[in-house]
């Protein structure tokens, strides 16, 4: 703050992080400096420039604010949100759904805090198109819980989502046809232990799925590409394919998905 410089850094994951504070740096200038910067880096391969603002002063503390972005390279190739539009369908990104991919199949986004975002799933499931993808991030396990190895945090967050998603559960239950799927899962490496890749349950409604879909790996985005909208993608009879799912688990030189970028 008294040299007016900002902080840089990175991490293990392919991104390069400009962190400034929103007076005395100034939030508009750390956007378009990040704006600025990202296709030099997006020709170094780097996947994101992400601008990090936060407020406050030594004496009481600093606190990151919600006017993080993420300007990130474009998928080489189209994405599961580009095969939704494809077939005529609308997608919603809710959170940082429409920087992690560039916006790129995303016809609406919808911002603000974990709760906030919350709200805005509940709400789509009221005004969301028919047959359409709602694809959403709830970035703050990731950034002040996950990050910060807070584990009771995390844990506290844990018990407000399985309570806050069982309504909006239940309102699928009663207001949507009965192929039409949810599902959650962990951001891959962001839990207080940083597990990284692994094998986890991954959630899904109707509850019948969860036989079909059962635990999974990397390849969760080509479980979701398998089950996208479209004239009968979101059928129950589309996972006939997963026998191929299953054999691929059994065979790891299957060659992976197309991979999505990193969340």
């Amino acid at each position: 703050m008294r040299s007016g410089w900002p902080i840089c850094y990175t991490s293990a994951d392919s991104v390069f992080q400009i962190a400034a504070h929103e007076e005395t740096f100034g939030l508009d200038r750390l956007l378009e400096l990040c704006r600025a910067i990202a296709p030099r880096l997006h020709e170094m391969k780097v996947g994101r420039v992400i601008a990090r603002p936060f407020v406050g002063s030594p004496e009481a503390g600093f606190t990151r604010t919600t006017n993080r972005r993420d300007y990130a390279i474009t998928p080489p190739r189209p994405v599961l949100t580009n095969w939704v539009q494809e077939a005529g369908r609308r997608v919603y990104g809710i959170g940082k759904i429409g920087d992690i991919f560039s916006m790129q199949g995303i016809d609406e986004v919808r911002k603000g805090s974990d709760e906030a975002l919350m709200g805005h799933l509940s709400d789509l499931v009221d005004e969301a198109e028919e047959g359409s993808l709602t694809f959403a991030n709830f970035v703050e396990f990731d950034s002040l819980y996950g990050h910060r190895r807070n584990v009771s945090g995390y844990a506290r967050a844990l018990e407000w989502f399985d309570a806050a998603i069982g309504p909006v559960l239940e309102r699928l239950r009663r207001g949507a046809e009965p192929s039409t799927p949810a599902s959650v899962c962990r951001c891959w490496s962001r839990g207080p232990g940083r597990a990284g890749w692994g094998r986890w349950p991954l959630p899904t409604w109707p509850p019948a799925w969860r036989r079909t879909l059962g635990f999974r790996g990397r390849d969760r985005g080509g479980v979701s590409s398998r089950t996208a909208p479209g004239s009968d993608l979101f059928s129950p009879l589309h996972l006939a394919s997963r026998a191929g799912l299953a054999a691929k688990d059994e065979n790891p030189a299957t060659p992976e998905p197309a991979a999505c970028p990193s969340i």
